[in-house]
């Protein structure tokens, strides 16, 4: 979730949504500043390195699929999603091979 609200800039309230999520899992705040590290270490390459880290992640299809659709219900907690973000998911979903069932369940 911190690369979607990273991918245009992250304003006060996405910052809550982190906060929020981390609060929620017991390793949550531990995961969180290792995703904001990894973001501030290579802010202009993030994207093609988060996906090089998302694939060495040894995930059935649908565990993934879960994860994306987690992640577009949070960034619906600030009222909307942006392009950029949809974007992303979607292009994390096509290197999945998940970008058909990802879009069949966003789909209004």
């Amino acid at each position: 979730m911190c690369l979607m609200l990273h991918y245009h800039g992250l304003d006060e309230h996405e910052q809550n949504i982190i906060n929020y999520e981390a609060s929620q899992h017991a390793e949550g705040e531990n995961l969180k500043e290792w995703a904001l590290e990894f973001i501030k270490s290579d802010y202009l390459n993030i994207f093609e390195r988060a996906k090089k880290e998302l694939n060495h992640i040894p995930l059935q299809p649908a565990t993934r699929l879960n994860h994306l659709l987690k992640v577009w219900d949070l960034l619906h907690i600030k009222g909307y999603i942006t392009e950029m973000e949809a974007t992303a998911m979607i292009r994390i979903a096509a290197e999945w091979e998940l970008q058909e069932k990802l879009i069949q369940q966003v789909r209004p």
